[in-house]
């Protein structure tokens, strides 16, 4: 559609689409699934272009090769140590190069901030404080905050930048949540005494299939806080 309203000629130049070949960054993408190291991604899809059938551990099937059709491109294992993809929540670490390895898009970010705050400023602060924590925009799964910021301009267009969804609670629900590090300050302020921390796990928690964990405690600059949780699974 974009070439005929611009009168030009279309031509892709990605091999795997060339070839009619799924590739894993996308069937990735499809599955909700984040990509640890991406740098591995080529050595997958050159692996595919070469007519090979890369090794994937994925007991619980989160990929979901099947229903994507691309089932006939990869063959099984259930020996993690001679997988060319691993699909679990573990961290890389020292296997061969170029192992792929995929988990679930599960982190939720709890935020809380002041009246007025830029965009520009909350994307800089988090980007920040996720790095330091070895984590990074393209991990999260989703925003969280509480309902009083329902029409924070600058929080909506850090979503809609991001291309995240935003869950609000009110300060009930975030005041029946257990946190580490709660705030009578913020309590006075908003009604409950945690914002970022107990958003985070109430949106981390709303499968409600296992108890969701704190990444991340309330990490705090002018104005602004946020906590990092992964939703429970079962």
């Amino acid at each position: 559609e974009l070439s005929a309203n611009l009168s030009a000629t279309p031509v892709i130049t990605t091999g795997t689409d060339v070839e009619g070949i799924p590739a894993i960054d996308l069937l990735a993408q499809a599955a909700g699934l984040r990509i640890l190291n991406p740098e591995a991604v080529r050595t997958v899809n050159a692996a595919l272009l070469r007519g090979e059938k890369p090794l994937i551990f994925d007991p619980s099937d989160l990929l979901s090769l099947a229903s994507q059709g691309a089932d006939v491109f990869f063959e099984r294992t259930a020996d993690r140590d001679k997988a060319t993809v691993v699909v679990d929540d573990s961290a890389p670490g020292k296997e061969r190069p170029g192992i792929l390895h995929l988990a679930r898009k599960d982190l939720w970010l709890g935020l809380g901030c002041r009246r007025g705050i830029k965009t520009a400023e909350l994307q800089t602060f988090i980007r920040r404080e996720l790095a330091e924590a070895g984590f990074a925009l393209r991990d999260l799964a989703g925003l969280a905050s509480i309902d009083l910021k329902e029409d924070e301009a600058g929080l909506l267009e850090l979503a809609d930048e991001l291309c995240l969804p935003l869950r609000f609670f009110g300060a009930v629900e975030l005041e029946a949540v257990p946190v580490p590090t709660p705030s009578a300050q913020v309590k006075r302020v908003t009604g409950t005494s945690s914002v970022c921390e107990a958003a985070a796990l109430l949106a981390a928690g709303e499968a409600k299939k296992a108890r969701p964990a704190l990444l991340l405690s309330k990490r705090k600059a002018p104005g602004l806080t946020l906590a990092l949780a992964r939703s429970g699974h079962a």
